[in-house]
């Protein structure tokens, strides 16, 4: 059970690597869908089979719930059903944003089942704009390789790489932010529907069509939700604009509503150091017969480390293996330090090939890096606190991040040079992979219409129907546990459940005491409060 559910998130890793954004079908047969456009939209909820083990439908909703001359959008919907019926529908949100939570379930059907309960419908919804969800958000249209081309440049440097870098990053995203404005952006773009408070209004109207097809009063249906990183965001904004509608909502890896929607991310942080540490911890504890980065004490392996990013910081390794590249390159510093802030996401995933680059390093190897740099370097760098783990599309990403905190990325560059300094100053492994999270939107034009804007900050105070069950690891490295206590503020009556131990969410740290304290929950228990959960495995333990 427990590497099932672990392998549930490898697909955030290390899996979907290997994949292409959009999950390869299996063969058809009989009448099967295995073709979104093969499905008519409706404002009912038609499920048909698709997919081979799943079914499937696409729910039309208006494009702006404030003005039905806007038009309408058709939102994709996977479904794993339970077998036993009638049982509870609860939607599934993977993170991102621009990560496709169907493309997730239908690569991880069992293992969704396993972390979630057998004994559930669960349902994969594509946020607006993300997936296989309408409008179509794409800064490069029918062309792919343009698309792959751009992102692996644009994302591979880091602002104290050299004394241009912060410069150079800084201009080229002020270029991006003008191209995605003039394909998608302005008043009249695509891009200015994506809005969290719409998906969130989506996830309401699909309630109510679930409501319908069990012909029960829309009014009295609940949200079942499972929502993870950016996801939790999505999940929040929902129970803060219709407390009254909750059913059972489960936030993982708990963002900070406040800081995302101000666009604030100097705060994301605050414990990723200490995730580093535990790969010291980590490495000592398994000593030189797993981890070949071994020293006598973790402060001694602390320092190789450090000695590693030093070195290559001015000394890149030539790279000239065809197995790794079909032309001479560099493995650089910013190669590493965005692959070391990638690796604290999954300790157990991770830490394991970060030994083996360390290792590579040292001995003036620099191909491991640059393999396990090409390989997450696959995955977009999504916005929300669960940036580099969900599948996504830069242009969805790009385009719900700018819509939801419009007007608050056009830093000047002596601003960004502060924003900058200050996150380093939170994390100096990690804070100059994460620093342009702060001018993504510069020149980004989008302004939601006013049905889907959503305030800076939760009420103060909101009383659900029932409360949330509120997870997250003890260190996690960029939605830190006190995330998780300050939105139980927000919403009395909500429960966290803490797993000593690092990474990013739950699934980062598989644990048999959380399952059944989810199980529980679900099944209409709350947790008692300051729970401390147990991680069943630690780094480098077979």
């Amino acid at each position: 059970m427990v590497d099932s559910r672990s392998s549930l998130f490898c697909v955030l890793s290390l899996v979907l690597l290997l994949r292409q954004a959009d999950a390869t079908p299996s063969p058809p047969h009989g009448d099967m869908i295995q073709d979104w456009g093969q499905i008519a939209p409706s404002a009912e909820l038609n499920w048909v089979p698709c997919f081979s083990n799943f079914t499937c439908t696409r729910l039309k909703v208006p494009l702006d719930y404030g003005d039905a001359s806007a038009g309408t959008a058709a939102l994709a919907l996977l479904r794993v059903s339970a077998a036993q019926q009638p049982a509870a529908n609860i939607i599934f949100n993977q993170g991102g944003p621009g990560g496709s939570s169907v493309d997730v379930l239908i690569a991880n059907a069992e293992e969704a089942q396993i972390a979630i309960g057998t004994s559930y419908n669960i349902i994969a919804l594509d946020p607006r704009g993300v997936g296989h969800s309408e409008p179509s958000i794409e800064m490069f249209p029918d062309d792919p390789a343009t698309a792959a081309s751009f992102e692996s440049s644009f994302y591979r440097t880091v602002p104290d790489a050299s004394s241009t870098a912060l410069v150079n990053q800084y201009y080229s995203t002020e270029a991006f932010g003008k191209w995605f404005t003039r394909v998608l952006g302005g008043p009249n773009g695509t891009a200015r529907y994506v809005s969290t408070s719409a998906a969130a209004q989506d996830m309401l109207t699909y309630v109510e069509a679930e409501q319908r097809a069990a012909k029960k009063p829309e009014a009295d249906g609940k949200l079942w939700y499972y929502g993870i990183s950016y996801g939790t965001i999505t999940g929040s904004v929902f129970a803060a604009k219709w407390p009254d509608r909750v059913g059972r909502i489960v936030l993982d890896g708990v963002d900070d509503p406040e800081g995302y929607f101000t666009g604030d991310w100097t705060k994301n942080l605050v414990d990723a150091d200490a995730v580093v540490r535990s790969f010291s911890e980590s490495c000592h504890r398994a000593r030189s017969k797993s981890c070949s980065f071994y020293r006598k004490t973790p402060a001694d392996i602390t320092k190789a480390l450090d000695g590693v990013i030093e070195k290559i910081k001015w000394k890149p390794v030539p790279v000239f293996n065809e197995s790794i590249a079909n032309a001479p390159q560099l493995a650089t510093y910013a190669d590493l330090k965005r692959f070391l802030l990638q690796s604290l996401y999954r300790p157990l995933n991770f830490f394991p090939i970060l030994d083996q680059v360390l290792t590579a390093l040292e001995q003036g190897n620099g191909s491991p890096l640059l393999a396990a740099a090409a390989a997450v370097g696959q995955l977009s760098l999504t916005s929300g606190c669960g940036k580099g783990f969900e599948w996504a599309s830069m242009s969805s990403a790009t385009a719900v991040q700018c819509v939801d905190s419009h007007g608050k990325g056009n830093l000047t560059l002596e601003q960004y040079k502060k924003v900058n300094n200050e996150t380093m100053g939170v994390s100096g492994y990690a804070g100059d992979a994460w620093s342009w999270n702060a001018i993504i939107c510069k020149n980004v034009e989008v302004k939601p219409p006013r049905s889907a804007t959503f305030g800076d900050l939760l009420p103060p105070s909101a009383k659900l129907d029932f409360p949330m069950l509120l997870l997250s690891t003890k260190f996690d490295p960029v939605c830190p546990l006190r995330n998780a206590q300050k939105m139980a503020k927000c919403f009395p009556g909500s429960v966290v459940v803490t797993i000593n131990a690092a990474g990013h969410s739950s699934f980062a740290a598989p644990s048999t005491c959380v399952m059944k304290h989810v199980a529980e929950y679900l099944g209409g228990k709350m947790p008692k409060k300051d729970i401390m959960c147990e991680a069943d495995l630690q780094p480098f333990e077979s």
